[in-house]
C-alpha cells in the first residue's frame, strides 16, 4: 500500500554528511506551491539561482488545490505548463524530486522533460521515465493520489550543450500527441545537477513525505540535521502508512496537521486543532519537534475473541497505529484527532480512542485509556480534543479505536423452518458483563428477557419472522441487532413449471426476479449434467431443470422446471449465410441425442467435404470453401434428411 515511486537510485559517498548535512541540501532549482512569490507570471525559484518557472498562462499561479492541507499548483491538462530556463546538459548527473497529484489515470501525462543532448531527452510522465541509465519502476501504474517521485540519471560525461535549454514542467519540450500536458496538482520540485543518495536522499524524501502525507518506503526518516526521527527497523510493523506533524526550519517545514495520502480522511491529527489548511492552523510547534505515526497492515475490523469474557472494557480494532515523539517539547503538544467511523460504528454514536501508553499492545492492562469522542458528526466523523501523546516519556504510544456496544452484538440464525425450530446464536462483541438481553418479535407476540455473564447465548424454538435483540451492559450502554428467520416457502422463483423450447432457439430463465436481497446463491442442475450458479441461465436443450436458492440465513428452496420441445417437431437445420463468400455455418438441433452427418457436393454429385458429430442435441459447424460455384449441402440425422443449395461467389 505504499505509494512512493523510486526510479534509478545511485548511492554516493557522504562521509561528511553526519557532521553537517545541510551543506549538501542545496538544489539547483526549488519550486514550492506554498511559496510561489508575488509575480503572477513566475513561479519563484527558492534555490537562489534565479531559475523561476515561467507560466504559459498567468492565471495558472492563481489556481490552487490542497495536498495534505498544503497548496499545489493546479494545471488543467490542456495548455498549462511552466518553462524553467535551466541548462542541465552541462552535467552528467541528475536527481529530481517531484510531488504531484494526477487527476487523470487514463492518459499518459507529462510531469517534466528536459534535453541533455540535441538528440537525447530525459522525461518523466505519469506512466514511465526515459533517459540514459534509467530504470522504470511504475509497477503500480498511473495513480490518482499524491505521489513523491524521485528520479536519478547518469550519462557518463557532460554533453556539449543544447540550444535554448529549458526544463519543462507539466508540458513537453517537443510536440508529442501521445503524451498530454499534466492534469492535476504539482506541489513541489527539487532539481539537483548531481547524484543524491544515502542519508542525503533520506533527508530530502523524509521532508517531502512528512509534508505531503506520502510514505517513504522501507526507510528511516531523518531531519535536515541528519537526526533520526522515524526508525524503520524498530517500527517496521507500523510502516504501512506513515504521516506526521513537525517543524524543520531548514526546509521551512512547519507541518501542523496531516493525514495519509492514500486515504486522507480516515485519520487526521493536528496540532491544537484541525483547520481548513496547514497555513490556517495557528498553533505553534517548537523547532525540531515531531509527532510521527504509522499503522500496521491488519484489517480494519473489530478484534474477535473466543473467550467467554473479554479481558478489557471494549473490543478494539485489529488496525493499530504507533505514535512516536521527537523533540523535548513534543510530549506537551496538545492535538486534535479526527477519525472516520462510518465503516465501523454504523453511525450509532459512540467511539473511543484507545491508547496503550506502554506500547505493548496489551489492551487488558489497567493503564489503557479509553477516551470518548468529544463529538461525532452526522456523517460519522469522530473528533477527539486535547490529546497529549507519550505522557510517560517512553517515546511512543500505540493507539486504536473501539465502538463500545454500538457495534457490539452479532446474531447468527442459520436455521429456518416452517415449524418453530429457528435458532439464534448470539455473541456480544464487547462491553462489561453482566448483560441484559431482550428479544422480541415485530408482532410483539414473542418477548423474552434474561440476564447473563456470558457473551455467548443461544435461543431456540423460534418461529419464522422478524425479531429485534437489545443487549445492555453494566454501564447501561446498549446495542441492537435485527434477526430474520425465514420460512423457505415464503420465497419462490416466480418461474413457470413448464416451458416450450423452439428447436434452434434458447430460453432465458431468471430465478431471482422475485427473491429479495443480494446475498443469495443459486444452483441449476439437470439430468444430463448441466450446472450453473448464475441467477439467470440460458437453456438450449429440453429437459428437467432444478434450481436451488439459498439465502443469507442458510434457508434453501428448490423448484423443478420442465422444458419440452414443440409438439411434433423433432429436428431443425439451418445454413447461413447463403449466398456466401465461402465461409458459412450449419446449425443442427434435434429432440434427443443423435449422430449427425454433413456432406458437401458439387452439382455433378462429387463429394468435396464431409464432417460428422455425435452425442449432442445441438451442433454448429463452421466451414470454408475456397472455390466459387453452386454446391449441395446434405444434412442427415436419425430424425430426417435435408438438402440445401449453397451459392459461393468470388
Amino acid at each position: 500500500m505504499k505509494k512512493i515511486l523510486l526510479v534509478t537510485f545511485f548511492i554516493v559517498s557522504l562521509s561528511s554528511l553526519a557532521q553537517n548535512p545541510q551543506n549538501f541540501l542545496n538544489p539547483k532549482v526549488w519550486l514550492k506551491a506554498d511559496a510561489k512569490g508575488s509575480n503572477p507570471e513566475l513561479w519563484e525559484d527558492l534555490s537562489g539561482n534565479g531559475f523561476d518557472g515561467i507560466a504559459s498562462d498567468t492565471s495558472i499561479l492563481s489556481k490552487d488545490t490542497l495536498v495534505n492541507f498544503n497548496p499545489a499548483v493546479l494545471l488543467d491538462g490542456e495548455n498549462d505548463d511552466f518553462k524553467i530556463p535551466v541548462d542541465l546538459s552541462g552535467t552528467s548527473q541528475l536527481t529530481i524530486l517531484a510531488v504531484y497529484n494526477s487527476n487523470d489515470t487514463s492518459a499518459e501525462r507529462s510531469i517534466w522533460q528536459t534535453a541533455i543532448k540535441p538528440e537525447q531527452d530525459i522525461v518523466l510522465t505519469t506512466q514511465r521515465t526515459s533517459g540514459p541509465q534509467s530504470i522504470v519502476k511504475y509497477s503500480e501504474g498511473n495513480m490518482a493520489l499524491p505521489v513523491l517521485n524521485t528520479t536519478t540519471h547518469y550519462w557518463g560525461k557532460p554533453g556539449d550543450g543544447v540550444e535554448s535549454p529549458v526544463l519543462m514542467l507539466g508540458g513537453s519540450i517537443v510536440d508529442n500527441d501521445s503524451v498530454k500536458n499534466f492534469s492535476g496538482g504539482i506541489s513541489e520540485l527539487m532539481v539537483f545537477d548531481r547524484l543524491a543518495g544515502g542519508v542525503e536522499l533520506q533527508i530530502l524524501q523524509s521532508y517531502l513525505s512528512l509534508k505531503y502525507g506520502t510514505t517513504f518506503q522501507y526507510s528511516d526518516y531523518r531531519a535536515s540535521s541528519g537526526e533520526l526521527i522515524w526508525d524503520y527497523n524498530a517500527n517496521g510493523d507500523y510502516s504501512s502508512a506513515i504521516a506526521g506533524i513537525g517543524r524543520d526550519d531548514f526546509f521551512n517545514l512547519y507541518q501542523k496537521q496531516s493525514g495519509y495520502a492514500e486515504d486522507p480522511d480516515m485519520l487526521v491529527i493536528g496540532a491544537g486543532g484541525i483547520a481548513e489548511s496547514n497555513a490556517a492552523n495557528n498553533t505553534e510547534i517548537d523547532r525540531d519537534n515531531y509527532l510521527i505515526w504509522g499503522m500496521n497492515s491488519e484489517p480494519v475490523e473489530l478484534e474477535k475473541r473466543e473467550e467467554d469474557h473479554y479481558p478489557y472494557k471494549f473490543p478494539v480494532l485489529e488496525r493499530r497505529w504507533l505514535m512516536t515523539t521527537r523533540g523535548k517539547n513534543a510530549t506537551e503538544l496538545s492535538t486534535e484527532l479526527r477519525f472516520d467511523t462510518k465503516e465501523f460504528s454504523e453511525g450509532a454514536g459512540f467511539c473511543y480512542l484507545v491508547i496503550d501508553r506502554t506500547a505493548t499492545e496489551d489492551f487488558s492492562a489497567k493503564e489503557i485509556e479509553y477516551l470518548s469522542a468529544d463529538s461525532i458528526s452526522a456523517d460519522g466523523i469522530a473528533y477527539f480534543n486535547d490529546i497529549i501523546w507519550d505522557k510517560d516519556g517512553s517515546g511512543q504510544d500505540i493507539f486504536t479505536f473501539s465502538f463500545g456496544m454500538d457495534n457490539g452484538v452479532s446474531c447468527k440464525h442459520p436455521l429456518c423452518h416452517d415449524d418453530p425450530t429457528g435458532v439464534v446464536n448470539i455473541e456480544v462483541m464487547g462491553a462489561k458483563a453482566p448483560y441484559s438481553f431482550v428479544l422480541e418479535s415485530d408482532s410483539l407476540e414473542y418477548r423474552q428477557t434474561w440476564k447473563d455473564q456470558s457473551r455467548f447465548q443461544t435461543v431456540s424454538n423460534l418461529k419464522s419472522g422478524k425479531y429485534k435483540l437489545t443487549v445492555t451492559d453494566v454501564f447501561k450502554k446498549s446495542a441492537t441487532d435485527e434477526i430474520v428467520i425465514t420460512n423457505p416457502e415464503e420465497f419462490t422463483t416466480g418461474l413457470d413449471s413448464l416451458y416450450t423450447l423452439e428447436l434452434g432457439k434458447s430460453i432465458q430463465l431468471d430465478a431471482g426476479k422475485n427473491v429479495a436481497g443480494d446475498q443469495v446463491e443459486y444452483t441449476w442442475i439437470n439430468e444430463n449434467g448441466f450446472y450453473d450458479s448464475s441467477q439467470d441461465v440460458m437453456i438450449n436443450e429440453p429437459g428437467n431443470y432444478t434450481v436451488t436458492i439459498t439465502n443469507q440465513y442458510g434457508c434453501a428452496v428448490s423448484e423443478t422446471i420442465h422444458v419440452k420441445p414443440p409438439r411434433g417437431m423433432q429436428y431443425h437445420y439451418s445454413l447461413y449465410p447463403n449466398p456466401s463468400s465461402g465461409h458459412f455455418y450449419i446449425d443442427v438441433s434435434v429432440i434427443e441425442q443423435s449422430p449427425v452427418k454433413v456432406g458437401v457436393y458439387t452439382l455433378d454429385g462429387e463429394l468435396v467435404r464431409t464432417f460428422n458429430g455425435d452425442g449432442l442435441l445441438n451442433y454448429q459447424f463452421e466451414e470454408t470453401l475456397g472455390k466459387a460455384g453452386v454446391y449441395i449441402v446434405k444434412i442427415e440425422t436419425r430424425y430426417g434428411t435435408e438438402a440445401f443449395k449453397l451459392v459461393v461467389h468470388d
